[in-house]
This record gives C-alpha cells, sequence and structure tokens, in this order.
C-alpha cells in the first residue's frame, strides 16, 4: 500500500520529534553531570535544536540552564525570558528567572517572578526558599519566615532551608528558635560548613560561647577557606582571652554581632 504525501510527512515530522526530544534528554543528562566539557557539548547540541525548532520552549529551558551553569547570568536571563513568552505556564522558568534577578540584585522584578512561580505550581522546587532570601535581602524577615516555612512543608533540601529559615529567626532577634532551626540543618548535613557556621552565630548570642566556639571549629575544618568562620572563630577566642570588663558597654550597639552566611 503506497502512503500519502502527508502521511509520509506526518512520519518524517513525527521522527524528526522523537529525534529532538532523545536530543534534549540527552543534552539534559550532561548538563547535570556539571562537567564543563559535557556542558559545552550539550550546548552545541541545543544550537542545533534551536536552529530547527526556534519555538521549542524546552531547548531554550536547558539553554538557560547552560548559561546558568556558565555564569553568563545576562544569557541565561534572555533564554528564560523567551521560554516564558512560549510557555506562560513553566512555573520552574519564572523561578529560575527570579533567582536570576536576584543575583542581578533587580529585587522587584525577582519577586514578582517567584511569586509567579508559586502562583503557577505552589510545589515547584526552590520557590519557596529563592522568595524567603530574597525577602530577606530587603530586609522583610518576617514574610521570609513565612516562606521558608513554606519551603519546608515541601519537605526539598532541607539543610538549606532550615539554614535559611535560621537566618530569618537571627535576623527577628529569635536567637533561641535559630538554634533550634539551625541544629535540624546541620543534622540533615553535618558538612555543611555554612550552617555550622550559622549554628555558632545563634549560640553566641545566646551567649553559650564555648558551644559557638566549637561550630565555628567544625565550620573552619569542613572548610578552610571560609573567612567567615574564621573570622567568628578568631574574634570569639580574642574576646574570651580578655578580661571581662567590669561594667557592661554603654551602648548595645558597641557590641560585635558575628558574621552569618
Amino acid at each position: 500500500m503506497k502512503w500519502s504525501l502527508l502521511a509520509l510527512a506526518a512520519a518524517a515530522s513525527a521522527a524528526a520529534l522523537a529525534c529532538t526530544s532523545r536530543n534534549e534528554q540527552k543534552a539534559a543528562k550532561m548538563i547535570d553531570t556539571g562537567d564543563v566539557r559535557k556542558v559545552t557539548e550539550a550546548k552545541q547540541a541545543l544550537d542545533r535544536v534551536v536552529a530547527r525548532h526556534p519555538q521549542d520552549a524546552y531547548a531554550h529551558f536547558l539553554l538557560g540552564q547552560v548559561y546558568k551553569r556558565q555564569g553568563m547570568v545576562d544569557e541565561a536571563i534572555l533564554e528564560f525570558e523567551g521560554v516564558i513568552e512560549l510557555d506562560d505556564a513553566n512555573a520552574e522558568a519564572y523561578e529560575t528567572l527570579g533567582a536570576l534577578y536576584r543575583k542581578k540584585g533587580w529585587n522587584d522584578r525577582a519577586e514578582r517572578a517567584l511569586r509567579e512561580a508559586i502562583r503557577r505550581n505552589p510545589s515547584v522546587p526552590g520557590a519557596q526558599n529563592q522568595l524567603g532570601l530574597l525577602l530577606l535581602d530587603v530586609n522583610r524577615p518576617q514574610e521570609a519566615e513565612a516562606a521558608f516555612l513554606a519551603a519546608v512543608k515541601l519537605g526539598r533540601d532541607l539543610k538549606w532551608v532550615y539554614n535559611n529559615l535560621g537566618l530569618a529567626y537571627l535576623a527577628e532577634g529569635r536567637n533561641p528558635e535559630a538554634t533550634a532551626v539551625l541544629e535540624r540543618a546541620v543534622a540533615e548535613d553535618q558538612r555543611n560548613a555554612v550552617a555550622q557556621n550559622n549554628l555558632g552565630v545563634a549560640l553566641e548570642r545566646l551567649g553559650k560561647r564555648a558551644e559557638a566556639i566549637e561550630r565555628y571549629k567544625l565550620a573552619v575544618a569542613i572548610d578552610p577557606a571560609y573567612e567567615k568562620a574564621g573570622a567568628n572563630l578568631r574574634s570569639l577566642e580574642d574576646r574570651m582571652r580578655r578580661p571581662a570588663p567590669k561594667h557592661r558597654p554603654s551602648r548595645a550597639g558597641s557590641l560585635r554581632r558575628p558574621a552569618v552566611r
């Protein structure tokens, strides 16, 4: 039986789309490796896909991920904005775009994108956490706390969500709550140097200096290049070596607060 030209065209189109899909899946796996050579190969493959199928939203999404991994923030932003033009229901594109806007310091645009991601899909990975970090950046810790608590309920990447919730509590001056949640962060990952340092900050603010020193030491042992933890450790050890003052400082503002994050 002879095939009609229309049937042949349809079969060829289906085969081309299947090939494109396989190429995209292969590219996605290569990007996930983080290997520089493989990410470069993925970009070359995606460039070819986009040249043939400029309306392919997923190919543009993957290209955006490549640019993001390569630190090319402006190029990544253009790709994810293009994804939204092609598919305005793509919650992950809004979430990633919000994080990139935050990196550029475009806070209003970042907040709109992140809230749109959550509106489109309340369980989209990372959006609540990114929104919380943005709200901390602009000194809105109570709203940040609410975002991090929503992220906790999603149960993803808890070692960082608990750490960031601890930062919100520290910003609110709620040091006991910060200590409790940062202990949960380090329970999720004992080798999280940032969480160990921030737990040291919370303990120091509670007056538990010896315990704070242990946490700072752990953070430095995990990451010797982590300067904030090293500075906190040196400062606290220096103050503990000094004789106790006969009188308290007249102003609370003269007391040094340790560095967080």
